[in-house]
């Protein structure tokens, strides 16, 4: 029993051996969860007081900035105390800085430029650096031919010295034959060898044979090119003549937005060519003198009345808002005014495209260069264009009256000076009349059942691919155009722009704008796409000016026909697209390439995306986007002899229905896929306005005033009917 009793007090000591020996580890473990907390407790207080003290200083900054503001105003309700020269003094030194920041920004843009130039440049040069090097590289092959024969001959005639030493060593010295075995040995030796250079300068000559007959194979090609191009150009002239001369006939619906067929452009020519003959004096003596300006507010506007943008000529911001706009800088004021100074008309096509407040920057710019506060510093401006379009965008209808109250006080330049002379008869529509003046009632609103009717005769469940599609949401015209690039079966090409931010920024604030920039649509980022996917022989259009005196403007639509990494071969719809272009490169044109093909390349835009000053994104990428598919706004001013249009959509938008179908030439090449007839609206401030124009009596004669009185002290006016406004009849 006393053994029993020892063994179980030893077993129970164990036991609780063990028990404290859990105890302590449980205690432990505790210990340890504790500290774990407390030191996550100590990682979030410490997050917390930091998210406090940033908060705190952001209020800081922010009390700072309404501090500096607050003493900003109070220095300048101080300023305004002070005496007059103290005033100037301060004004100018404000001038100073302002044209130091504008000499800099357009020092910025010069090297920009520069740096677009020098890349174009290095290509060009890379270019020409690899035909000089194969030139080289065939000319050291060629004196490498001649080398090798120059040694072979050396060597046959070393073999015949040997040869004839070796006879005279026979002759001389029989016997010493174990020798002159020797030496035949190594001229044995010596002849294999030639042999088989021979064999191979042989085949080097054949080389050299079959690259000049490739070569001049080549030639023949491209001369055979050459003259199937001057034909096909001879033949194309010819269809130009035969095609002028029916086009009076055959053209349906008007172009650029005007009122159908009713000769705006006819009569823009007109006046245009009229004037010209009264300054004939004035532009003989002086050519470099502007007198009679020709702008749009859209490229390929400018592009069909051979004009230039308002932007360009008048250097205005691309930008709608007033904010934007900044006097000139001396240099670029003084090249305006040696250019316009004796600018009489500006004559602006697409008024509708033009807003309240383009309406106004034109105002203050023809006033700057001028040089005085007449109204459009006395230039006279004459406006072409239709109002029943889609608004301008970010803008108000020219017409409209300014939100500001302060601005509403001021003389209203449209409303008292701007007169309409409409052109109301229907000179191009001969052939399809109907169609012709079932739009005229829709763009006005007069449509009747019957006009809706005869626009459903063209409805089609499905239209085919190859027919240009308008809809009203990108989001269909994506799917629209990626359904097109799924069926072509030609070569396919991604390309993704190149990046970069400009501007004193750490590494991770470029991270986070460079990954922004990916998902910018292209209205955002200066026209250029991040991701770009093309196919051969599919329909594409630039998005930005590139030289709009080639006819490369934003809007100009083409056919894609090769694709390259630094180079995409565009076939334009208008001949005379990129010409100058395809002039200043046939040169470097491949064998491959026809001649009417025009080469774009890569461009450099800046944009922000930010407020603050001095950082900017620049993008590298081609300036073309697929447009087998468009919104109507990216159509607005097209002319198609076949289109689809889908206006499925739950808001009513003012005049989208005229805009849509007037893209289409006729009512035979219009297929309706959705007309929704029921969301037809036209614009009452629209109808208001053209109401208030029609209520002036309306010009029954244009009237041109020279600007010089004659000997006899009377001006010289020049008149021109309205029954001379139509083609043919002046």
């Amino acid at each position: 029993m006393e053994k029993e009793r020892k063994r179980q007090d030893v077993e129970f000591r164990q036991k609780k051996k063990e028990t404290d020996r859990i105890e302590k580890e449980r205690k432990r473990q505790e210990t340890e969860i504790r500290q774990n907390k407390r030191r996550a407790d100590r990682a979030e207080k410490e997050k917390k007081r930091q998210d406090v003290e940033f908060r705190q200083k952001e209020k800081e900054t922010d009390r700072i900035e309404k501090e500096r503001k607050r003493q900003d105003v109070e220095f300048r309700q101080k300023e305004k105390e002070t005496d007059r020269m103290e005033k100037e003094r301060k004004r100018q030194e404000t001038e100073i800085r302002q044209n130091k920041r504008r000499a800099d920004r357009a020092e910025k843009e010069k090297k920009r430029q520069d740096v677009e130039f020098r890349q174009k440049e290095k290509e060009t040069d890379r270019i020409e650096k690899e035909r000089k090097r194969q030139d080289v590289e065939f000319r050291q092959k060629e004196k490498e031919t001649d080398r090798i024969e120059k040694e072979r001959k050396r060597q046959e005639t070393e073999i015949r010295q040997n040869k004839r030493r070796a006879d005279r060593a026979e002759k001389r010295k029989k016997r010493q034959d174990v020798e002159f075995c020797q030496k035949e040995k190594e001229t044995d030796m010596i002849e294999k060898e030639r042999k088989r250079q021979d064999v191979e300068f042989r085949q080097k000559e054949k080389e050299t044979d079959r690259i000049e007959k490739e070569r001049k194979r080549q030639d023949v090609k491209f001369c055979q090119k050459e003259k199937e191009t001057n034909r096909i150009e001879k033949e194309r002239k010819r269809q130009d003549v035969e095609f002028r001369q029916k086009e009076k006939e055959t053209d349906r619906i008007e172009k650029e937005r005007k009122r159908a067929g009713t000769g705006k452009t006819q009569v823009l020519k007109a006046i245009v060519q009229l004037l010209l003959m009264i300054h004939k004096k004035d532009i003989e003596h002086d050519p470099e003198k502007t007198t009679i300006l020709l702008c749009a507010p859209t490229g390929k506007a400018a592009c069909n009345i051979g004009g230039s943008t308002l932007h360009y000529a008048l250097t205005l911001p691309v930008s709608q808002g007033m904010k934007n706009f900044k006097d000139l800088t001396a240099d670029k004021l003084n090249q305006l005014r040696v250019k316009l100074t004796k600018l009489k008309l500006l004559i602006t096509d697409e008024v509708s495209m033009v807003g309240a407040n383009m309406f106004k920057m034109i105002n203050r710019r023809l006033k700057q260069i001028m040089g005085t506060q007449q109204d459009f510093g006395g230039v006279s401006i004459l406006f072409f264009g239709d109002l029943y379009q889609l608004r301008p965008v970010a803008d108000r209808y020219v017409f409209q009256p300014p939100t500001s109250p302060y601005e509403a006080l001021l003389p209203n330049f449209w409303q008292d000076n701007v007169i309409m002379f409409e052109l109301d008869e229907i000179m191009r529509q001969k052939e399809d009349k109907k169609f012709a003046e079932a739009l005229n009632r829709l763009r006005t609103g007069d449509h009747t059942e019957e006009d809706i009717q005869l626009f459903q005769t063209s409805k089609v469940v499905k239209a085919p691919l190859t027919v240009p599609h308008l809809f009203m949401s990108n989001t269909s015209v994506d799917k629209f155009n990626a359904v097109v690039r799924q069926n072509l079966t030609t070569e396919k090409k991604h390309y993704t722009a190149i990046d970069s931010v400009k501007g004193d920024v750490v590494q991770s604030v470029k991270q986070y704008l460079l990954e922004k920039v990916k998902h910018l649509p292209i209205s955002e980022t200066q026209g250029l796409p991040f991701d770009l996917r093309l196919v051969i022989k599919e329909r594409v259009e630039l998005t930005v000016n590139i030289e709009v005196i080639d006819n490369l403007a934003n809007g100009s639509g083409g056919t894609v026909q090769a694709l390259s990494d630094n180079i995409i071969w565009i076939l334009f719809n208008d001949k005379n697209g990129g010409k100058i272009t395809r002039n200043n490169f046939k040169s470097r044109f491949p064998n491959e390439v026809l001649r009417d093909w025009t080469p774009m390349f890569r461009t450099v835009r800046m944009f922000r995306i930010t407020k603050k000053e001095g950082t900017e994104i620049e993008r590298f990428q081609f300036p073309l986007r697929p447009s087998s598919a468009k919104t109507v706004h990216i159509a607005q001013g097209d002319t198609l002899e076949e289109v689809a249009i889908d206006l499925t959509g739950s808001r009513a938008f003012p005049h989208i229905h005229y805009v849509f179908l007037s893209r289409a030439k006729s009512l035979q090449g219009l297929k309706i896929v959705q007309l929704n007839e029921t969301k037809i609206s036209v614009s009452p401030d629209v109808q208001e306005e053209i109401k208030r124009l029609r209520q002036y009596s309306p010009l029954s004669v244009l009237a041109y005033f020279t600007p010089k009185p004659q000997p006899s002290g009377k001006f010289q006016s020049v008149t021109i009917k309205p029954d001379l406004l139509h083609p043919g009849q002046l």
